[in-house]
């Protein structure tokens, strides 16, 4: 790489050296035979003497060319990874995306070049759109450089660099990587959240994406944040079954049995893991477990004002034996549970000691956890496992869903962390879901 050996049978056969008195020494050529000739032209000196310590000298000229290819290699995007747009962005460092590389030779680059095809058609890009036909980019920067590349998401691409060093010799074995760019998703919970324990609980969400490839054939996983069939606090996650399939718009649904669950409330959770070209996302409810005995029950989501979306379920009812007539030694206690999600603020689970009814309206208090979320650790931290608070709520007797008149509300004796919590003295109307009380 560093030049070439050159030899040559006998100095006095490249030379010829001749005297009138005859040659006593050489003709000794500098450099000699066998020296390693750098890339380029050197001159060698062959020098010869006679008894008169006379001298002479002739010259000639070696050339070595250069025949060795440049190299060159794609540091940015990491083969076989997928990213999503913000990571594809910052890959490189610089204020635009792109892809970057180095490449190397012994004479130095001249250039380097970039071949970029995509997966869903097989075409190339051109600097300024896509073709049919092969084409290459030229980069800028030699040995370490980049050229600007913002790839569409939802797609799968080859990007091939191949460099030309300064005599013109190409590279001969082009380096190639492939990636892919996630298009955003979104995933809502829009199954049931409030069950009758033994009864087929219908599980459903709907994926929804800008790039319509990321909806159709996906599949979505259920879990809820405990086991329900056993009362060990904080056991799960528990899968439900096999993931959903979505339909050509995105939409999963399945049933399941809730035969041998317990009574409670819980964090339903969607999931979608994502895949290549697709990112993933996930969304959580709450699902309430219930029986038709329950003095009061529900489950369902609303909006409040600065807060967005807070999805809650509680039950609540008379323990067996307790307050069992007018003058009874026996006094009426109360036991339930409750769970206030805040998306992406705020979360609450704890139980509930006491309720109360008249016409239609209740209310219960009771002390549990309380979380808010760490967006940088990307999961909830603990605030407080004795936070005390109340919730308060009205059942319109319309039946569940958007029109069902009912309303809940909750208020929290503590801050969410860097949040305030969602309170609310009056109870807000549901946007959906199901508040019943049993008289």
């Amino acid at each position: 790489p560093s030049g070439a050996t050159v030899s040559w049978v006998s100095d006095a056969a490249k030379c010829t050296a001749t005297d009138a008195v005859g040659v006593t020494s050489g003709p000794t050529c500098s450099p000699a035979s066998g020296s390693t000739f750098a890339i380029g032209t050197t001159t060698v000196t062959c020098t010869a003497s006679d008894a008169a310590t006379n001298s002479g000298s002739d010259s000639f000229d070696v050339t070595v060319v250069d025949t060795t290819p440049p190299t060159s290699a794609i540091t940015f995007p990491v083969n076989s990874t997928a990213y999503t747009s913000s990571a594809y962005n910052a890959g490189c460092g610089g204020a635009t995306p792109d892809i970057c590389g180095t490449a190397s030779d012994v004479v130095g680059v001249q250039k380097v070049e970039l071949k970029i095809q995509r997966a869903s058609d097989s075409k190339y890009w051109n600097g300024s759109s896509w073709q049919s036909g092969i084409a290459w980019n030229l980069a800028s920067g030699t040995t370490s450089w980049s050229y600007g590349f913002a790839p569409p998401v939802g797609d799968s691409y080859t990007a091939t660099s191949r460099a030309t060093d300064t005599v013109g010799n190409v590279e001969t074995s082009p380096s190639s990587i492939t990636f892919s760019i996630q298009a955003p998703t979104t995933l809502v919970y829009n199954g049931q959240q409030l069950v009758t324990a033994g009864q087929n609980l219908i599980l459903s969400a709907k994926l929804d994406s800008g790039v319509a490839a990321c909806k159709p054939g996906k599949m979505i996983a259920f879990e809820l944040d405990d086991d329900p069939t056993t009362d060990t606090p904080v056991d799960g996650p528990y899968p439900l079954g096999l993931p959903a399939t979505t339909d050509a718009n995105g939409q999963a649904t399945k049933s399941q049995s809730t035969v041998g669950w317990l009574l409670g409330v819980y964090t339903v959770t969607a999931k979608f893991a994502g895949t290549a070209t697709c990112e993933m996302s996930m969304d959580d409810a709450v699902l309430t477990v219930t029986d038709p005995g329950q003095a009061a029950t529900g489950g369902g989501w609303y909006t409040g004002n600065g807060y967005g979306r807070v999805n809650f379920g509680f039950n609540v009812g008379l323990v067996p034996g307790t307050g069992t007539g007018p003058g009874t030694s026996n006094p009426a206690q109360y036991r339930g549970q409750v769970l206030v999600h805040n998306n992406g603020k705020c979360r609450l689970k704890g139980t509930l000691n006491s309720y109360a009814q008249l016409n239609g309206q209740g209310s219960a208090s009771g002390t549990g956890k309380l979380y808010w979320w760490n967006s940088g650790l990307g999961a909830w931290v603990l605030i407080g496992s004795t936070v005390e608070y109340s919730i308060n709520f009205t059942d319109n007797a319309q039946g569940g869903g958007k029109k069902s008149g009912d309303a809940f509300g909750v208020v929290i004796n503590s801050s969410c962390g860097p949040y305030s919590a969602p309170n609310s003295g009056t109870p807000i109307a549901l946007k959906g879901g199901d508040i019943s009380i049993k008289k």
